[in-house]
């Protein structure tokens, strides 16, 4: 079977090198343009990019996927399948071209938390069971009929790159259990319903901002789903100045103290919440390195009655 990869972030490198270990090595890689990182905007190749150059694989980094020279060299290649992970949408004319079709790897049990931010926004929700589902790609975002799914925990402290990390893991495997079924014609497609569809937007910068006034338990989990990037953020006034706060770890404690309102001790920061609080573990001021607590306060005074927000 010719398989053809699609894929651009960390997320997409597990099921690429397991497939690349077995028979189902991907015969081209398609990726993102490289682009400008850094402080010297110096270009750089996506995660996806850099581990297909170091498996030998050939790789396509086309600027628009409906390019004529693009699609005529897919057509070349006369595949069979595409196997799409963290990819912008697939034009209609891409999708066209393989003869079984294109599956994706999506890191929410569908029709849940269809859209780009599912990991995220499973965590913000305090969901307690996520998954994978490989389904087939059609011109309905996240609507195609699905392949196969698994169920994974999420456990009460997990960050999102952690739990995406296992779903890579879980999708990786998945797809390499599905592709000798798919290739033998044993697979039913199971058409997506409506019933129990949700959405799973982007995140924006107004997501990441704290509001004290909900629980402590919704914020710890906000701070959870924007770890590592691109984190949860409050605000302190310092000398009349507002400066940005990322919170990057909390628990919730059984403290009352008016949202917002910070209190401390030697070693500990605790901010009231709209209902509990949280005891935040480790901070980072704009500009500066993550801290602990502790040692954030051996170079900051939070001042008496100080609220954040």
């Amino acid at each position: 079977m010719k398989i053809i990869f699609f894929g651009t972030p960390e997320f997409a490198l597990t099921a690429l090198e397991k497939l690349s270990a077995s028979r189902y090595r991907p015969i081209l890689v398609v990726t993102r343009p490289d682009s400008p990182q850094g402080r010297g905007l110096k270009l750089k190749p996506t995660p996806v990019k850099k581990k297909a150059q170091e498996l030998g694989i050939p790789v396509l980094t086309p600027q628009w996927l409906n390019d004529p020279p693009f699609l005529d060299e897919l057509r070349a290649r006369d595949p069979d399948l595409f196997v799409v992970v963290a990819f912008p949408i697939l034009p209609p004319e891409v999708l066209s071209i393989p003869k079984i079709g294109s599956l994706n790897i999506h890191p929410s049990l569908l029709p849940r938390y269809r859209g780009s931010a599912p990991v995220e926004r499973a965590i913000m929700a305090g969901e307690k069971v996520t998954g994978v589902s490989i389904f087939l790609l059609t011109e309905k975002v996240d609507q195609g009929p699905i392949l196969i799914q698994r169920e994974v925990p999420i456990d009460d402290q997990e960050t999102a790159g952690e739990l995406k990390n296992r779903l890579a893991w879980v999708g990786a495997d998945l797809l390499l259990d599905l592709l000798p079924q798919l290739e033998k014609g044993e697979i039913t497609p199971l058409k997506q319903t409506s019933e129990n569809a949700s959405w799973a937007p982007k995140i924006k910068e107004t997501d990441c901002l704290i509001n004290w006034h909900e629980s402590a338990e919704s914020i710890k989990n906000l701070i959870r789903a924007l770890n590592p990037a691109p984190g949860a953020f409050t605000f302190r006034t310092v000398k009349g100045q507002k400066i940005r706060v990322k919170i990057w770890k909390a628990s919730v404690i059984d403290k009352v103290i008016p949202p917002g309102r910070v209190e401390v001790n030697e070693e500990d920061i605790y901010v009231g919440c709209g209902k509990g609080s949280l005891k935040v573990e480790v901070l980072q001021v704009e500009g500066k390195k993550p801290l602990t607590a502790s040692t954030f306060l051996k170079g900051n005074r939070i001042e008496p009655g100080e609220t954040w927000g």
